[in-house]
């Protein structure tokens, strides 16, 4: 990957108009624009290949059907890190049921064969969550009921493999 942009919000507002006197915007919710990256090609256009198979699971031209997918099977998550000098994470945020909304045409040209093909990917995502600052803020109650049943159901599993297996 030469390139990947972190993404950035928008607030969406409107007017509130249920007050006496001047009117003041309020918050209604959040809106994610799209993002770029660029990835460096091998010469057997594999980084291409595998976009536009991610892209095909989303519209499948098959037979030139055009038949679209269900939307949980062509969305996936993607980890961003921003690295320091001696490769620590500096930054890191997840593109959430995100999916390559564009990949670029390649361009043959009388360039230089030491010149390296790079392809271009546009990303649309549903939200992004920041790893780095809200990794520490509490968690829903849903989440951490979740956490405390599984965490029972594996101790009660536990309890009842032979004690050999347990060291494993």
């Amino acid at each position: 990957c030469e390139s990947f942009s972190i993404p950035g919000k928008n607030l969406s507002s409107a007017p509130d108009d249920n007050l006496y006197g001047a009117e003041k915007e309020v918050v209604n919710g959040e809106t994610f624009g799209d993002i770029e990256s660029t990835f460096y090609c091998s010469s057997d256009l594999r980084e291409k290949r595998f976009f536009n198979a991610w892209q095909a699971l989303a519209v499948s031209s098959v037979d030139g059907g055009f038949t679209l997918g269900y939307y949980d099977d062509y969305v996936g998550r993607i980890r961003i890190s921003q690295l320091d000098e001696r490769d620590n994470r500096t930054f890191s945020c997840t593109l959430i049921d995100c999916f390559p909304k564009s990949v670029s045409d390649l361009a043959y040209t009388q360039a230089p064969a030491t010149d390296i093909q790079k392809v271009s990917v546009t990303w649309a995502y549903r939200y992004w969550k920041n790893l780095t600052d809200e990794a520490d803020l509490p968690r829903s109650l849903l989440e951490r009921i979740g956490d405390v049943f599984v965490n029972t159901v594996e101790r009660k599993l536990r309890s009842k493999l032979p004690s050999v297996l347990r060291r494993l």
